[in-house]
């Protein structure tokens, strides 16, 4: 899997070079684009490796379907039942219209579509902060756990030549021979990520994770972009691990950000001094804020921290601020998908003191082999993403049990 990934983004990469724009590359069965690669600089797209969208949704969709027949086109547009995710949604009456926009003018255009819960809206670049108080057992993002630098290491593009372990001052590096494969190890208690052994490597099988920088740094490459920002209605997302760890470092990028009026979001655990969480959230345009389970001794033990400090400031920081808050819940079958705790979760919902949008986030397996690369264990090997018709059958649950909230999910 890590060898196909790498190859279609050294595809992705030479397509992206010339034009300087985010290349995405992905397969249509269909109904669907899942997408497989994308080389995205700094820009970072809602869609990642894995994800999968309604092909009326995908600019990549809509540029297979503008060279299709016309025949093929409405057979498609017979049994798909174009749901509105946002305002900025194709319609299916003006779906022929848009691809003969697309053939026009040679090229196809997101429009926001599936803006509503993946990330925020538009084109936008994300900044992954390192460091998070929470280790929920699927983190699919691993590698922004601990706030330091880090070294990762490909086995599948290791040459075992051992030019690494000879260029490392700190004798952090050793070779395993104990599998059938030799492989590096590293002792993280030793390493300090210094990129002497990345250096010496000649196969790109050591990279390191995590770079500083100041908040002038990190603006300039942020408003490199600011022309998708505005021809996408996009911006920029503050992700991690936890940004709120760093919210004077966000704070200022929020100032930043406003005055070239940069729409800003984040995503958040809520686990933090109030006073920190109420500095950025009542700055920012809009915020995802996760809930991962409402019970305080199930959330200790799914994630190492209780959901109470969570929970109190989400429900201050809606009776304070006015940022539309979309509250998130990452569905993991046998971890929190049950009736019993969807039934609390709605009921949570409805009780807030403002009104909220509510997205669940389907579990999926895509960060696992990040797990491999750091050499620590994937915790949850047995748990198997649900069948779609499981999660179907699950919004479906929470959507009935629900006031006047909406249930938003992509699968």
């Amino acid at each position: 899997h890590n060898i196909f990934v790498d190859i279609l983004n050294s595809i992705a990469l030479k397509f992206h070079a010339p034009a300087d724009i985010i290349s995405n590359l992905g397969v249509w069965n269909g109904n669907d684009i899942t997408y497989l690669a994308q080389n995205n600089n700094t820009t970072y797209s809602q869609f990642h490796e894995g994800g999968h969208v309604p092909a009326y949704c995908s600019a990549l969709g809509k540029a297979v379907f503008s060279l299709m027949p016309l025949p093929d086109i409405e057979k498609y547009m017979e049994k798909t039942n174009f749901e509105q995710f946002t305002v900025h949604t194709t319609k299916k009456e003006n779906f022929l219209q848009e691809l003969e926009l697309t053939r026009a003018r040679g090229y196809s255009i997101m429009n926001d579509e599936l803006c509503v819960g993946l990330k925020g809206v538009g084109i936008r670049t994300t900044v992954f902060f390192k460091g998070c108080p929470l280790k929920c057992l699927w983190c699919s993002n691993p590698t922004t756990q601990t706030p330091r630098r880090e070294l990762i290491y490909k086995k599948d593009n290791c040459l075992r030549c051992g030019k690494c372990i000879a260029a490392c001052k700190q004798n952090a590096l050793s070779m395993d021979t104990s599998q059938k494969l030799p492989m590096v190890r590293i002792d993280k208690n030793l390493c300090t990520a210094c990129k002497e052994c990345k250096e010496h490597c000649p196969a790109d099988a050591l990279q390191t994770i995590g770079d500083e920088y100041d908040t002038a740094a990190l603006f300039n490459i942020i408003k490199k972009d600011i022309l998708f920002y505005q021809n996408t209605n996009g911006g920029v997302t503050f992700s991690g691990g936890e940004m709120l760890m760093h919210y004077q470092f966000v704070s200022e990028l929020i100032k930043q950000c406003k005055t070239l009026n940069i729409h800003t979001a984040a995503e958040t655990s809520g686990f933090a001094p109030y006073e920190h969480v109420k500095e950025i959230l009542s700055r920012l345009d809009m915020c995802f804020y996760d809930i991962k389970h409402v019970d305080d001794e199930k959330h200790r033990e799914i994630t190492g921290q209780s959901n109470t400090l969570i929970i109190e400031n989400l429900i201050k920081i809606l009776k304070e601020t006015t940022p539309p808050i979309t509250i998130r819940l990452p569905l993991i079958p046998t971890i929190n998908d049950d009736e019993n705790h969807l039934a609390r979760y709605a009921d949570f919902l409805n009780n807030l003191p403002r009104d909220v949008t509510f997205e669940i986030l389907p579990y999926h397996r895509l960060g696992s082999n990040k797990y491999d690369m750091m050499q620590i264990g994937y915790q949850l090997t047995d748990i198997a993403p649900a069948p779609k018709e499981t999660l179907s059958r699950q919004v479906q649950f929470i959507r009935e049990k629900l006031n006047s909230i909406k249930a938003l999910c992509q699968f």
